[in-house]
């Protein structure tokens, strides 16, 4: 009766601890988190945004592209939208965002999602939304390219990419295994008389 006592409280504080352990959200990459501190620029080799990360930031200026590739997003219905803020000052700004479900092929290619405008008057920051319909698949090609202007900063958002697959077992699953063992030992030395 002990034994299972033991076990049974094991049990609840391994469970207890894992809920604990495991995330409440999804996380936000950078771009200078990534290697070489920027995201892909070539649309045959996007930069691969793993499941977890719902949030995406980094930089675009004039000629520049950034390519990314959200791998593993939830399948159906969803809306990824993309805010673009332009430093002070007095300039025209000017670029493409552009979504796929499968791999680019060209530079500017794909479903335009919206452009890139700011002027003098309208200095932004800039939302462009899209939605992705119910009969989505999970990959989602990403490409963004400022023809004119100043750098400018911009955040991803893409609720579809929070899912993490495979998540690892939690360390209380491996303690709870353990104490198992343990007490199963413990109870063979009893059995055979030796304590």
């Amino acid at each position: 009766m002990i034994v299972f006592g033991i076990v049974r409280s094991v049990l609840a504080a391994a469970l207890i601890s894992g809920a604990m352990a495991a995330p409440s959200h999804a996380a936000t990459i950078n771009e200078s988190s990534v290697l070489g501190g920027d995201f892909s620029g070539l649309y045959l080799a996007p930069t691969v945004i793993r499941n977890g990360y719902d949030i995406v930031t980094g930089t675009v200026g004039t000629g520049d592209y950034d390519y990314l590739y959200f791998s593993g997003m939830r399948r159906g219905a969803s809306t990824v939208s993309i805010t673009l803020t332009a430093p002070p000052g007095r300039y025209t700004a000017q670029g493409r965002v552009y979504y796929s479900t499968t791999p680019f092929t060209l530079t500017n290619q794909g479903t335009r999602a919206g452009n890139i405008r700011v002027t003098p008057g309208q200095p932004g920051p800039q939302t462009i939304t899209f939605n992705l319909g119910s009969s989505f698949a999970g990959s989602l090609y990403l490409s963004l390219n400022l023809s004119l202007g100043p750098v400018m900063r911009y955040s991803v958002y893409v609720p579809g990419n929070f899912g993490i697959p495979g998540v690892p077992v939690p360390a209380p699953v491996f303690m709870l295994g353990a104490a198992i063992a343990g007490l199963g030992a413990v109870s063979r030395r009893r059995r055979h008389g030796s304590v």
